[in-house]
């Protein structure tokens, strides 16, 4: 097996397929391996996303809380029980 070219090998290893099979078998894993390449790309470009939205999230949620904080404040300010500052 050693010393032969490429398509000598598998006609070793698969002596029932014809050339032309292996051809398009060929093709086929360059096909699979560009996709397998495409999604990748993808995922990581999606993973980006997730990890920028993440970090979105998180300050809006800071800046809820000082928000909630800010008009628990102003509730308390303005309650009727309270006695203006003069007295």
């Amino acid at each position: 097996m050693f010393g032969q070219n490429e398509n000598q090998s598998h006609l070793i290893l698969f002596p029932l397929l014809k050339a032309d099979m292996i051809c398009t078998m060929k093709e086929e894993i360059t096909e699979l391996q560009i996709k397998a390449a495409y999604l990748e790309d993808e995922m990581n470009a999606l993973n980006d996303i997730v990890t920028s939205q993440g970090s979105l999230i998180a300050s809006l949620e800071k800046k809820l809380l000082a928000l909630e904080k800010r008009l628990e404040n102003v509730e308390e300010e303005d309650r009727p029980d309270r006695r203006p500052p003069h007295y």
